[in-house]
């Protein structure tokens, strides 16, 4: 069962990997930008996930700068890859507190592992009220089997395999931080958060977005979830779609062989 499971997540994320994001075709949601007012603008913080660097946000950055948004983004020590989520958690306070301590609406769009680091350090971490504001983007809440073909130096993988005893912390006794408006975008595609419903966060506003080439990776150059971005950040009204809810003991035994 487990050289099924490694095999299967190591397709899946391979097909996500590869993906080419100017490719994503997205199926139109009716979200109208230009008859959004910008009641609100927040300074938006940028949090990338496992593996990466900031460059994987630099589409999304683009857009929301000339969208009229202040951004400033992050770069974890070692990619987000070896450390515990914690330590990249201690990162971002200090991005936040720190070299942002003059800004008082902060915003954080986290992309994957990314929106655990913002959560852990919403939770256990944070001295100020900055941040009133987190939008997830292919955020494994609930943990990815792909955490079990990661390099075993990886700790921060090892704590995103679902039933994990750092995401039975983090999700108990609720998922969201009081005072933080949470919301979470995913895809049933994604490839990478396998199953992809670990992506949904009790407590949060949930978005589910679909269409040819619609992936992990993908989904930060998706003109769509752009345009859910910016709608989230001025403030407005944005319909939920999909599951709201996901079964905690569903979620850390996924049943990638139902037949079995």
């Amino acid at each position: 069962m487990e050289n099924g499971v490694a095999v299967m997540a190591t397709v899946a994320m391979l097909f996500s990997l590869f993906s080419i994001p100017s490719y994503a075709q997205d199926v139109p949601r009716g979200i109208d930008i230009a008859r959004v007012v910008a009641d609100r603008k927040p300074y938006v913080i940028l949090v990338h996930g496992w593996l990466a660097t900031s460059m994987d946000m630099s589409m999304l950055k683009y857009r929301l700068e000339r969208a009229g948004f202040e951004c400033e983004d992050v770069n974890f020590s070692y990619f987000g890859a070896v450390g515990s989520i914690a330590d990249y958690s201690l990162e971002l306070a200090r991005k936040v507190e720190v070299d942002c301590a003059g800004k008082g609406d902060v915003a954080i769009v986290a992309h994957s592992m990314g929106g655990l680091v913002t959560r852990y350090y919403l939770k256990h971490l944070r001295k100020t009220s900055q941040v009133n504001l987190v939008i997830t983007i292919g955020t494994p809440h609930h943990g990815t089997l792909s955490g079990k073909i990661a390099p075993a130096a990886s700790r921060c993988a090892r704590e995103m395999t679902p039933g994990s005893d750092f995401l039975r912390s983090l999700n108990a006794p609720e998922e969201v931080t009081p005072g933080v408006e949470f919301h979470s975008i995913w895809t049933p595609t994604d490839g990478v958060v396998i199953p992809a419903e670990n992506a949904v966060m009790c407590g949060a506003k949930n978005y589910q977005v679909a269409g040819f080439g619609m992936s992990h990776l993908t989904m930060l150059a998706s003109e769509t979830v752009f345009e859910m971005v910016e709608t989230i950040l001025r403030g407005h009204d944005l319909a939920v779609s999909g599951p709201q809810l996901r079964d905690h003991g569903e979620a850390e035994k996924p049943t990638l062989f139902p037949w079995k």
